[in-house]
């Protein structure tokens, strides 16, 4: 019986091993080699995420026919060493040769299912780059598979039980002990003929004098009558604050307008809601050194002040000289900062040495990044303080102030009232086709707060060919199908004019995989907005007029479009 049964086991595993197909010893390399170099990419780019890679490779042979039929050998064929009829035999040809005698390779790859279609096209497109695989022979399939959350310990469960009970049953002791300890007062104070408990509020302790340094991340541990979750009492502690900024004359500082601008990246709502609480004069100073749009919507639409608000607040009372400030300075100083992309042309205009004074007092994030702009080879002075050494004067810093102005006006305050009315042209502009975007910036007049406030991305198409292509090649092919997705075929060829065959090719490859595909509207939308600052940036830096050549539409062949 036992015999019968080996020989049964012994043809079922023969059986099953015949079905098995056996690959090449090269195919296995290869295999192995392109999926070391996927775990690579992976591993650089998403460290953390699991994942699950796959790889088979479908080798191209030779035909081999008439060797498996024992075909006659002729004697000018006999070699001494071995004769290998296919490539995939030759122990000697190299991994890259064998890359061309592939007929497909798949990839299967299990991610975690956290990862959004975004990063999964982007797996997808850097894996065919990064293994320079062929997109239309190459299969890659991406599946969101695998969870990376780590399961809890069965144990973890029990002893969380046992902590919560034992906390419970400290402060049942300590709650028994506070009432005890309570109590024993209380009769004490009883005893004492005209005795009484006289408690401070720390209202009154907090908000005394220039000095107060009340913390909005010190409130919970505040004991006594004041509550900061109410309203009332809330405004009392932010009017108090108010009025110890206010009150010193060198408000607002550059530091008090970046604590401001921070906080409107936070939320403009509650930039909004802050302000609103300022005097109306100091709120008119605020807008008017205002930065971005961002500004506009926090003027038009505050909602309320939460704790992020409070923070920047306190910083900013924290960080107050309450000495006299150099007022037409500052002034100065906030304007540099208004600049942003026309700081660096600024600077080259001025005096090299009251330059360096300017950089050396701005933010070093700030000040760093323009002095290599402006200048690349003596940057370094801006990490020394050149304020002592260098003495701008003061008529001289009111000139500059104003040269700085004509440059980038302040708001004016009656602009929010256009904002706000025309909230509504400004919303559908910033997702309208370029046509419509054009039409609607020729039909605005000069003074339009859009106008003023938005660099519009159709003034990218109305560049000379010599700049377009200079601007062109600031963003990769991918990133400009983006921004032309559903674009008319003039302004497709009019990019795809400035490529070459190859670059075209990809391009038109790509946009053919983003239309089938689809992408979400709000990436176009900032990608444009991106390519607009840029250009902003790019007529900032040109030194002559870089619009030479205004081509009209519809003078375009859309037979030859990409």
């Amino acid at each position: 019986m036992k015999l019968i049964l080996s020989f049964f086991i012994i043809i079922f595993s023969l059986c099953s091993y015949a079905q098995i197909e056996n690959k090449l010893p090269r195919v296995l390399e290869m295999e192995e080699k392109l999926e070391m170099e996927a775990s690579k990419y992976f591993s650089q780019r998403f460290p953390g995420q699991p994942y699950f890679i796959k790889v088979e490779v479908i080798p191209l042979r030779s035909d081999i026919s008439r060797a498996a039929k024992g075909a006659e050998r002729l004697p000018y064929l006999e070699y001494e060493t071995e004769d290998f009829v296919d490539d995939w035999d030759d122990p000697n040809v190299s991994i890259s040769h064998l890359r061309n005698r592939v007929k497909k390779i798949n990839f299967e790859i299990d991610v975690s299912t956290k990862m959004s279609s975004g990063e999964i096209q982007e797996i997808k497109d850097s894996i065919i780059s990064f293994l320079k695989l062929i997109p239309f022979r190459d299969e890659i399939k991406v599946e969101k598979k695998l969870n990376n959350d780590v399961p809890v310990p069965e144990f973890a469960y029990y002893l969380a039980a046992g902590l919560a009970v034992m906390l419970l049953g400290v402060g049942l002791w300590l709650r028994m002990s506070v009432g005890f300890i309570a109590k024993n007062v209380k009769g004490n104070n009883q005893e004492n003929a005209g005795g009484s408990v006289q408690t401070s509020s720390p209202m009154m302790s907090s908000s005394g004098g220039g000095d107060s340094q009340l913390s909005v991340k010190e409130v919970p541990p505040i004991r006594g009558d004041i509550n900061f979750f109410d309203p009332i009492k809330l405004l009392e502690v932010l009017h108090l604050k108010i009025k110890q900024v206010v009150q010193n004359p060198g408000f607002p500082t550059l530091q008090d307008m970046i604590i401001l601008e921070k906080l409107a990246d936070y939320s403009t709502g509650c930039l909004g809601a802050l302000v609103s609480e300022f005097p109306s004069d100091i709120q008119k100073t605020i807008f008017q050194l205002g930065k971005s749009q961002k500004w506009l919507e926090a003027f038009s639409f505050p909602t309320q002040v939460d704790q992020k608000a409070f923070q920047a607040l306190e910083e900013i009372s924290r960080s107050r000289d309450m000495k006299k400030s150099d007022r037409d300075w500052q002034n100065l100083l906030i304007q540099m900062w208004r600049l942003d992309d026309h700081l660096v042309s600024f600077l080259k205009e001025i005096n090299p040495e009251h330059a360096f004074v300017i950089l050396a007092q701005l933010p070093k994030n700030i000040s760093l990044k323009i002095g290599k702009k402006a200048y690349p080879g003596s940057w370094g002075r801006v990490l020394e303080d050149e304020r002592g050494n260098v003495i701008i004067e003061p008529n001289l810093v009111k000139e500059y102030y104003k040269k700085a102005v004509s440059v980038v006006p302040v708001f004016e305050y009656q602009i929010l009232d256009s904002y706000r009315k025309e909230k509504e042209i400004l919303d559908y502009v910033r997702t309208a086709s370029i046509e419509d975007e054009r039409d609607i910036y020729e039909t605005l007049s000069s003074d339009s707060f859009i106008v003023k406030t938005r660099i519009p991305f159709y003034k990218i198409f109305e560049l000379n060919d010599e700049s377009f292509k200079k601007m062109s090649d600031k963003f990769s092919i991918n990133d400009w199908t983006v921004a032309l997705l559903n674009s008319s075929r003039q302004y497709i060829k009019r990019y795809a004019d400035s490529l070459d065959d190859k670059q075209r090719y990809v391009f038109s490859m790509t946009l053919k995989r983003m239309d089938e595909s689809s992408i979400n509207k709000m990436d176009q939308v900032l990608m444009r907005e991106r390519m607009a600052k840029v250009l902003n940036e790019f007529k900032a830096e040109a030194k002559e007029d870089i619009n030479l050549a205004k081509p009209e539409v519809g003078n375009y062949d859309d037979s030859k479009t990409a």
